[in-house]
């Protein structure tokens, strides 16, 4: 039986410096130095003996490249020429760099290529994007090229949401609400991604004239990963029974495109029907955005496209290392972000708790697959979900397994849905038809559960120190479970 310290070590050490090497930025530096001495001389023991001298080196090393890439990331000059003109009145011009966001009572554009005009008509470029909020109508695109006049502030943190890390993490330093605003050009951005997000207003325009609300939202939840226009009874029966992340846009989506291709395979040969996997994945990935959920498919999916070109077997834990390790590295400010730590820690509970649970729990084959599933995910981010939302949802695991099983059915219904839904004729209708029994099946259930009394639980006392011992209790658990599973909880091939 292979151990983590033995095929994993690599990747592993590198991520567990990176990490330690990004909190400790946020330590006091005595306490930073103190720890990293007794983590390297611990290790550096272990592994001497087991003649791994590399591996205490690649750790020190991670360490210090997570410390020092965390405080490249704190430090951006965009902060600093965007503090100069807090709390004044400006005139700037910008091309609108992502797809606006509609709310109940405004709208919210992202702009970029930031250029600020002065009086005098001199123009000063501003480092990072600004974040407009605006009304409702009338509406703007990506691509579109801003004139803005109006007040620029700084972003504020709302309650105990870390509103102002938030959008500091996405590159977004200022705050203009309700500005003047006039169109100079709709020729911005990125032409390939114009036509994209061009291409997906229109998929989500015939999604709503072929299904009522919120059965439309579910579905261009489901596969666009917009979230925009939910009810908000429905969203917040969403939030009360724990099915938050079906409605996101995954790493099950990443797979059924690749499967789509897979369908091919015997006409297109096998390297290219992965090439073409690849590609498809990635203008999906475009399509969508780059959600951590999202990302991190992605960057799984790359080493196992390579395992199977080359004809190597690849692991699923391997490449969940490897994912964390790029992506915590271009952007280590993502650890602090709930959908990052949700998305990395419910796939965690895939490769580690499912294979115990389902050597420990005996259920019939027709629901234990899909509870487990449900069950494995939610043991693991229970902390993180409690935490940050003050809530339990006491329905979860039974609303959840009611679900997931509609869940592809969903999603490939949805994938085919989409060019169906160009031809307009009674093909699509009829099979529209057919589409809202499921969609509206998951909207009963939400709400039936949603409304149920005692669904979800507050829980307002919530430490650091729960989550803490949590992960330690949990930790503990795996490894016992090693000696009761049959199967290895770190080989698991894909």
């Amino acid at each position: 039986m292979t151990y983590l310290f033995e095929k994993y070590s690599l990747l592993f050490i590198f991520l567990l410096g990176l990490l330690l090497g990004i909190i400790s930025y946020e330590l006091l530096i005595f306490f930073y130095v103190l720890i990293s001495i007794i983590f390297i001389l611990i290790l550096y023991t272990f592994f001497i003996i087991r003649k791994y001298i590399k591996l205490p080196i690649i750790f020190l090393m991670s360490i210090l490249l997570g410390f020092f890439r965390n405080d490249l990331s704190k430090y951006d000059i965009s902060r600093d020429s965007f503090s100069y003109y807090y709390n004044q009145e400006i005139v700037v011009t910008g091309d609108i760099v992502e797809t606006p966001v509609n709310k109940q009572n405004s709208q919210e554009v992202v702009v970029g290529n930031l250029n600020i005009i002065k009086s005098d008509n001199e123009i000063i470029p501003l480092n990072g994007k600004m974040l407009l909020q605006t009304r409702n109508f009338p509406e703007y695109y990506y691509g579109e090229v801003l004139q803005i006049e109006g007040e620029i502030t700084e972003p504020i943190s709302l309650g105990e949401f870390d509103y102002k890390s938030y959008l500091e993490n996405q590159g977004i330093y200022g705050v203009v609400r309700f500005p003047y605003i006039s169109i100079i050009s709709e020729n911005g951005g990125n032409i390939f991604l114009r036509v994209l997000f061009s291409f997906r207003l229109q998929i989500e325009s015939n999604i709503n004239r072929f299904f009522p609300e919120p059965e439309a939202s579910l579905l261009s939840g489901i596969i666009l990963g917009v979230q925009r226009n939910f009810p908000p009874y429905f969203k917040d029966n969403l939030q009360k029974t724990g099915t938050t992340h079906i409605v996101v846009v995954s790493g099950t989506n990443i797979t059924l495109v690749m499967m789509i291709f897979i369908v091919f395979s015997p006409y297109l040969g096998r390297r290219r029907m992965l090439t073409f996997s690849l590609l498809g994945i990635f203008i999906y990935v475009f399509l969508v955005g780059f959600d951590p959920p999202v990302l991190r498919a992605l960057i799984m999916f790359i080493p196992a496209y390579f395992s199977q070109i080359y004809g190597r077997d690849g692991d699923v834990f391997t490449n969940f290392i490897f994912a964390a390790d790029v992506i915590l590295f271009i952007n280590p400010l993502l650890i602090n972000n709930i959908s990052f730590q949700l998305s990395f820690s419910a796939t965690l509970g895939l490769i580690l708790v499912f294979p115990i649970l389902k050597q420990l729990i005996r259920l019939p084959d027709v629901i234990r697959e899909g509870l487990l599933v449900s069950l494995s995910a939610q043991i693991m981010t229970l902390p993180i979900i409690v935490y940050n939302f003050k809530e339990y949802s006491t329905v979860s695991p039974l609303v959840n397994l009611l679900l997931i099983p509609i869940v592809p059915i969903l999603t490939w219904g949805g994938f085919i849905f989409i060019p169906l839904s160009f031809l307009n004729g009674i093909i699509t209708n009829i099979y529209s038809w057919f589409l809202y029994i499921p969609l509206t099946y998951f909207v009963k259930i939400v709400n039936f559960f949603g409304d149920f009394p005692g669904a979800s639980i507050s829980l307002q006392n919530i430490s650091t120190s729960f989550v803490f011992f949590y992960y330690i209790a949990l930790t503990f658990f795996i490894f016992l479970g090693r000696f009761f599973s049959k199967d290895s909880l770190l080989c698991i091939k894909k």
